[in-house]
């Protein structure tokens, strides 16, 4: 579990130096919220996070669970910047960076679901797969 958290911690690294640089350059018009997609990810490892400390196999099941919604948001999210790059030359670089930093969250998610098969284990010591 510690390396799934480790390794969260560097997608975070990675998003943060994305922001930075996105943040001087002009904005993208697009219906993309990566701003809803990030707080959903920080609910399922805010939500892991607590199924680990009580023990619950059965909590970290239900927030495995919410992995899905993050992969279809995520796909959404990369089809209407791919849409964008293709159709704005102007936006080019900066969709292009937005589609980084939705692919860093969603790879956050799925080592909340990582952490959640550990978690399952550990409890009752079978292997099941919540991706």
């Amino acid at each position: 579990m510690a390396s799934e958290l480790e390794r969260m911690g560097d997608h975070c690294v990675s998003i943060a130096k994305l922001a930075r640089e996105v943040a001087h350059q002009p904005e993208v018009a697009t219906t993309v919220d990566l701003g809803a997609i990030g707080r959903s990810c920080g609910e399922q490892v805010r939500g892991v996070l607590s199924a680990v400390i009580a023990r619950s196999a059965d909590q970290g099941r239900r927030v495995a669970a919410g992995d899905d919604a993050i992969d279809r948001a995520y796909r959404e999210a990369f089809g209407v910047l791919i849409e964008t790059i293709a159709t704005d030359r102007e936006s080019v670089y900066t969709a292009t960076q937005l589609v980084f930093i939705a692919h860093h969250l969603e790879r956050i998610a799925d080592r909340v679901t990582n952490i959640a098969e550990d978690l399952v284990y550990l409890e009752t010591g079978v292997i099941e797969e919540l991706g």
